[in-house]
């Protein structure tokens, strides 16, 4: 992510740039490595087995729906969670461009 700049009363923030190697297949198993939950096994197993490089609009959807189901189950509201969160936002918005 960029970072923001603070001017004086001004706020000048930076284009986010996104890169969808973010959201590759590699990196999306990197990020859910320590998570040991039925769901990201699942996920996982899509991933390896029915996934390209880089998943498509229909990938991503079912992606995002395994890591939400996952959330519903078990999130406490701690930062745990916090990677998953992450990774559903820029899944969202690698499925928006």
């Amino acid at each position: 992510m960029k970072k923001v700049s603070k001017t004086d009363d001004s706020v000048m923030m930076t284009p986010f740039e996104f890169d969808d190697q973010m959201v590759s297949r590699d990196a999306i198993v990197d990020r859910l490595r320590k998570y040991g939950f039925i769901e990201i096994a699942t996920l996982n197993h899509f991933l390896y087995f029915f996934c390209g490089i880089v998943p498509d609009r229909a990938s991503y959807l079912y992606i995002k729906e395994k890591l939400q189901e996952c959330l519903d189950i078990h999130n406490n509201g701690s930062d745990y969670f916090l990677e998953i969160h992450r990774l559903v936002q820029d899944i969202d918005y690698a499925m928006s461009i």
